[in-house]
């Protein structure tokens, strides 16, 4: 089939976000997402919903929900719908990818016959391969609602610990990695406009100095410890802004601004 030259257009520029969000427990994961424009959650069966939902003022957050997925094919299927149905919903939540790894690698053993993914289709890793697989056609699916419903996305993950020393005061504190296999997790860092992280107690700096915070912040570059990172203007934005919506959506437009005149 030859090419067709007349299918050429201007790129798309300004599509909306597509968001990793991890972060501690309890941190406001779900509650920052809740806040983002007219939010659809898919919450993935092992998660606890979204009931109960309360803003940083202390109100209840309303939002919709689809009942919790319990397969990957429920999965495709609520993406397809947002592709092609009729709706409002101008952002997609999925919580979580750890969850849907699970949910994912407990079908392919069910269809395999297998007791655990390291044994499907005979082992050696194809297990993983397989679910790395479905993982791209979630990622192919979100874009499309990405560049055709011009959706923003905001996938959450839980986290897992490991510690770490200070090199200097010999305290020891938590780094954190994608509850998530790393096959999965460097699919993500590479598709992910922005990775972030919401923390509630303190970070590490650059030069392994602790400190402390009084509130809930959005973590976005700059701290090696975490699973954030992101293209493009990610370096243009702060190293962290208050983990609230409006406060991200406010220096992802400044960045934006920035960027276009070449500051």
């Amino acid at each position: 089939m030859k090419f067709d030259p007349t299918s050429i257009g201007k790129a798309q520029n300004n599509l909306p976000p597509r968001i990793v969000l991890s972060g501690e427990p309890k941190a406001g994961k779900t509650t920052f997402a809740a806040k983002a424009p007219n939010p659809l959650f898919i919450p993935i069966v092992g998660e606890e919903g979204c009931d109960g939902i309360i803003d940083e003022q202390g109100n209840a957050v309303d939002v919709h929900s689809t009942p919790v997925v319990q397969s990957y094919n429920q999965l495709v299927e609520v993406l397809e719908w947002l592709a092609t149905g009729e709706h409002d919903y101008k952002t997609v939540v999925i919580d979580s990818l750890s969850t849907a790894e699970r949910m994912i690698w407990e079908d392919l053993c069910k269809a395999d016959g297998s007791k655990s993914i390291e044994l499907v289709a005979g082992g050696y890793g194809k297990g993983y391969t397989m679910t790395l697989e479905r993982f791209r056609n979630i990622t192919h699916l979100i874009s499309q609602l990405r560049e055709k419903r011009k959706m923003i996305a905001i996938l959450i993950s839980h986290v897992t610990p490991r510690a770490l020393t200070d090199a200097e005061s010999n305290e020891q504190y938590d780094a954190f990695d994608l509850s998530l296999n790393k096959k999965v997790t460097a699919l993500f860092q590479q598709w992910a406009d922005f990775m972030v992280f919401a923390s509630k107690s303190y970070y590490i700096t650059e030069d392994n100095k602790r400190v402390e915070q009084d509130m809930n912040k959005l973590v976005v570059h700059g701290k090696a410890h975490l699973p954030i990172g992101g293209r493009g203007i990610t370096k243009l934005m702060p190293k962290e802004v208050e983990l609230t919506w409006d406060s991200f959506y406010k220096a992802v437009k400044q960045a934006k601004t920035q960027n276009k005149e070449g500051k």
